[in-house]
């Protein structure tokens, strides 16, 4: 074999390798994504739960914690595959992101068990969730700067925005859980609420950015004008209307 093909045949092995590792990353966003989806909702019934002193949400809050804790097996499965690799099928600094949020994940049955017994506030709980979904979520993200193809990285940079917006969207609807729940919302959680709805805007158009095409098309119909320009003054009115309807309702 020539000195040329040998490096052509190098070559291939080092696409082929490239390739394997875009697949290992790809699997792992796939089941970051779904586990974060069912953290959301568990802590979404979690702020329910401790704000109504156990009154609300336990049988729901149990059902999405069984839930998260099924998504979170997958997970870990996945990444303990890649510590006992010989040649780990995915990229050093992604595996360190990982090894970092890994001890979160191992505080998340105290975190639960302060939950059950009420030993945590509900925005502490919520932002311990917020915290390891934030973590999760950067492993996404290098994912995306660990890709060495273009299109493959704008493609992930669109996914990781999405879910970004998707996060801030949970943590909004975690906060206007608690004011509702609560029957009242502060000024601290209205100043929070404001701040969620700039950030996640800020995610969604960066997303529709890098989107391509074809998706770009799809996100286009989902983010319409109407929505935009209806959404923001409908979510700045609830904790005012729900205020006033507590009110009548404790004067009827």
């Amino acid at each position: 074999m020539s000195s040329a093909q040998q490096l052509l045949l190098t070559a291939i092995r080092c696409d082929i390798d490239n390739l394997t590792h875009l697949a290992t990353a790809a699997d792992i966003v796939g089941d970051i994504s779904h586990f974060i989806h069912m953290l959301q909702r568990e802590r979404g019934a979690s702020t329910i739960y401790l704000v109504s002193h156990g009154q609300r949400f336990k049988t729901r809050r149990d059902t999405y914690r069984q839930h998260s804790q099924q998504a979170e097996t997958l997970m870990r499965q996945r990444l303990e595959a890649l510590s006992q690799e010989a040649r780990p099928q995915a990229a050093a600094r992604l595996l360190r992101r990982i090894a970092a949020v890994w001890y979160a994940l191992d505080e998340l049955g105290a975190l639960r068990q302060a939950i059950d017994t009420f030993a945590i506030t509900p925005d502490a709980a919520t932002q311990a969730f917020n915290q390891l979904t934030s973590g999760l979520l950067a492993i996404v993200f290098e994912a995306a700067d660990t890709s060495i193809d273009p299109d493959i990285t704008r493609t992930l940079v669109a996914i990781f925005h999405l879910m970004q917006g998707k996060e801030l969207a949970g943590q909004e609807r975690a906060c206007g859980a608690f004011g509702f729940t609560h029957g009242h919302f502060d000024e601290p959680h209205r100043a929070l609420l404001n701040q969620l709805m700039t950030d996640q805007q800020r995610c969604f158009d960066t997303f529709v950015e890098f989107a391509t095409l074809r998706r770009n098309c799809h996100g286009k119909r989902t983010f319409t004008a109407h929505t935009r320009r209806h959404l923001p003054p409908a979510r700045h009115r609830l904790p005012a209307l729900y205020c006033s309807a507590i009110a009548a309702q404790r004067n009827a």
